[in-house]
């Protein structure tokens, strides 16, 4: 009895199949970008970066894969990673932190949009620890969604039009006080109602400011966290340089995706070249 044949092996692409995916593709990257000695990866939390708070970061960082582009999902060394991967940071290892929002002004500066993807965070622990599924579902919604708010309307508004961008620090404001107060402008869905009703009382907010690119990221505490740890010089610090890196890493992509553009350019001529010359 004859062996059937064995499973012919993959083939290497073809300078055409290269070339293709080079046109396809937006961004090329010829080295792996890493966290100390592990790729940056939806898929893998073993960077020492996100192992060092006693919450889990594996659903945190599954969230973060589901909710990525497909182009992300695929790559698992996408450039684009690196913003929900330091949103994510920034949480999981800020004092008293259960939610991250990172907000950025529009060029003409009329409108704050919330960064997406990535450039939001919830602890799951703390939205599963909630008295209902009411109260816990609010505050999936809270994460999946944000509308756009101009500045001085709304929670992020507010907080911007209010920012210091020529000091780094960080700007504590109770949740509660911002609802008492009659000259704190309103923005439609009453978002900053429903984060006082699941339980976040805190908010401290840092600016940033880089190659014309303005926003602040917001970190959100319970309403009974402890103030002396939030306010230590330790976790401001944190936040501040959490800011600065997020900031900067949101600034770069115009950027860095001119960069790219070029050397995919140059990367189908060379190739074209070859073939000529071969021809």
């Amino acid at each position: 009895m004859t062996s059937p044949p064995p499973f012919p092996s993959p083939s290497p692409p073809s300078e055409e199949d290269e070339v293709a995916q080079a046109a396809e593709n937006p961004v090329i990257t010829s080295r792996s970008l890493m966290v100390g000695s592990s790729p940056i990866s939806p898929g893998n939390s073993s960077s020492g970066s996100l192992d060092v708070s006693n919450r889990s970061n594996t659903s945190t960082v599954r969230q973060s894969a589901a909710s990525a582009p497909p182009n992300i999902q695929s790559n698992p060394y996408h450039v684009e990673d690196l913003v929900p991967v330091s949103v994510a940071d920034a949480g999981l290892n800020a004092y008293g932190c259960v939610f991250v929002e990172v907000w950025l002004m529009s060029p003409d500066g009329t409108a704050l949009s919330r960064v997406e993807p990535g450039g939001h965070w919830m602890d799951p622990s703390f939205a599963n620890s909630l008295r209902t599924e009411e109260l816990t579902e609010m505050a999936f919604e809270l994460n999946r969604f944000a509308r756009d708010c101009p500045p001085g309307a709304g929670l992020a508004g507010n907080l911007f039009k209010n920012a210091d961008f020529n000091k780094r620090r960080v700007t504590w404001r109770q949740i509660q006080e911002m609802l008492n107060d009659p000259f704190v402008q309103r923005n439609s869905g009453q978002r900053m109602k429903r984060l006082h009703k699941i339980g976040i009382g805190l908010v401290g907010s840092v600016p940033f400011s880089f190659q014309d690119e303005n926003g602040l990221v917001c970190f959100f505490s319970r309403h009974n966290a402890d103030l002396t740890l939030l306010r230590s010089t330790m976790n401001e610090g944190f936040l501040i340089g959490s800011t600065d890196l997020i900031g900067s890493q949101i600034a770069i992509r115009k950027n860095r995706e001119a960069c790219a553009a070029m050397r995919r350019e140059m990367f189908i001529e060379a190739i074209k070249k070859v073939k000529r010359e071969l021809l």
